[in-house]
Parts: C-alpha cells; structure tokens; sequence
C-alpha cells in the first residue's frame, strides 16, 4: 500500500482543490493554492526504437509493437524452446503460469509455435530480447534509437 505522502505526491492538484473546497465550506474567504515544495515526477520520454532483422524492418514508434510482430514473426518458424532459451522467466507455456501483476499491467503475445511472452520489461530489456534471438538464429541485426 502507498504512503500518504506519495498519494497526496501523486495526486498534488487534486488534493489541493479538496483542500480549497473544504476550507471555503468552513470559512468565508477562498484560500490561494499552496505551491508544493514536493517536486513532481516527470515522466521519462518515450524510447522510440526502430529495427531490421535479416531483410525486414520493425519502423512502429510504440516499441512494443515492434517487438510483438517480431515475436509473432520468429514465432511461425521456430520452435518454443528458442523462446525459453533466449527470454527466460518472460517466457510461459501457459498464460496462467504469469503472476496477476504480469498479467495486469503488460501485454502478452501469444506465440504461433506455442507459449506467452509478457512485454512487462523496459524498452532495453526487449531489445536484449531481440539481439539474443538474433544472435542465437544467427540473424543480422541493427537498431536505432530516438
């Protein structure tokens, strides 16, 4: 469970509106808002990363799709033991086998030989993910990162 001082962080507006309009129902002058001397967190820009594989080109800017159709792709020609090989604790034969979280908070691509792979990892983890497979195929491969 989260800390009131990080839900209070996470939602600074609108606990300051709640605390606005509590104290204008008990009083008669509308108080100023309080700047917040908690620093908010800004989100990390999104890593755009585009890559070729032998022949083909994965140019999606949502990276996850990127690395869905390439698994989809080696996926139709490979076995589920490379996946297992190369993935490790990312790959599952079941869906069930995914912890709730897992399954909550990230996309799981169904692979055409068999098994899951959950996308719940950073941009850098899939792209180990695919420079593994790559390499374990014996697969040219190159990448860039915007």
């Amino acid at each position: 469970m989260k800390s009131i001082r990080q839900i209070i962080t996470d939602n600074q507006e609108e606990f300051n509106e709640m605390i606005i309009n509590f104290l204008t129902e008990k009083g008669n002058e509308v108080p100023q808002p309080i700047k917040s001397r908690i620093k908010q967190r800004k989100k990390k820009p999104k890593t755009v990363c585009h890559f070729m594989v032998e022949d083909k080109s994965y140019n999606s800017n949502v990276f996850t799709d990127n690395y869905r159709e390439f698994l989809t792709d080696i996926s139709k020609t490979n076995q589920y033991e490379l996946f297992v090989k190369t993935l490790g604790t990312f790959t599952k034969f079941k869906l069930n086998d995914f912890t709730d979280v897992t399954r909550e908070k990230a996309t799981v691509i169904k692979l055409k030989c068999g098994g899951f792979v959950s996308t719940y990892s950073s941009t850098k983890m899939k792209m180990e993910h695919v420079k593994n497979i790559c390499e374990e195929l014996g697969y040219k491969f190159n990448y860039d990162i915007k």
